[in-house]
């Protein structure tokens, strides 16, 4: 009754062997990560600047690393054969200098938008955005801008003033 199990699932030394070299190496395989993290030193990171923000974000202050009045620039020296020094490389953060006005964001080109405090890309990035058919009819348009965090969002809402005058009517009521 059962000759045709035993005939199908019959196998040869060969093929015995076979089978055992492939569990085998199979095995050393699954279990090769853990044999490497078991024996590798750990390393600890030094998250001591971390737990310096975490702390002054907890205790009231909400700015962290990404302050919209801050700008990081690198200096990298160079030694005396002109290749450049990594243990010289330095970030100096300088501040960003912002005036705020009155503006219509549909109005406005590069220039006005690196004066409200956005670097020449982040303003180049605006004005692509209007050139693609972008329009701003809401102060809160504004936030569809990639390159706008919250905290700049907020001092500039006050000076949003958007001309629709201009601009074709839109249904907001219509989803």
């Amino acid at each position: 009754m059962f000759k045709w199990l035993e005939k199908y699932f019959t196998f040869s030394r060969t093929e015995r062997n076979a089978i055992m070299v492939l569990l085998l190496l199979s095995f050393t395989v699954l279990m090769a990560p853990g044999i490497y993290y078991f024996f590798k030193p750990v390393q600890h990171a030094d998250n001591s600047k971390y737990k310096q923000e975490i702390d002054a974000f907890v205790n009231g202050g909400n700015k962290g690393p990404h302050e919209d009045d801050i700008t990081d620039t690198i200096t990298i020296a160079k030694d005396s054969t002109g290749k450049t020094d990594p243990s010289q490389i330095t970030t100096v953060k300088k501040p960003r200098h912002s005036s705020y006005f009155y503006f219509d964001p549909n109005k406005i080109g590069v220039e006005e938008w690196e004066r409200l405090g956005f670097t020449e890309k982040q303003a180049q990035s605006i004005e692509l955005y209007k050139q693609k058919g972008g329009k701003f009819y809401r102060v809160q348009d504004l936030m569809r801008l990639y390159v706008l965090d919250e905290d700049h969002y907020y001092k500039l809402k006050p000076f949003v003033r958007i001309d629709t005058a201009g601009l074709p009517k839109r249904n907001y009521n219509r989803y």
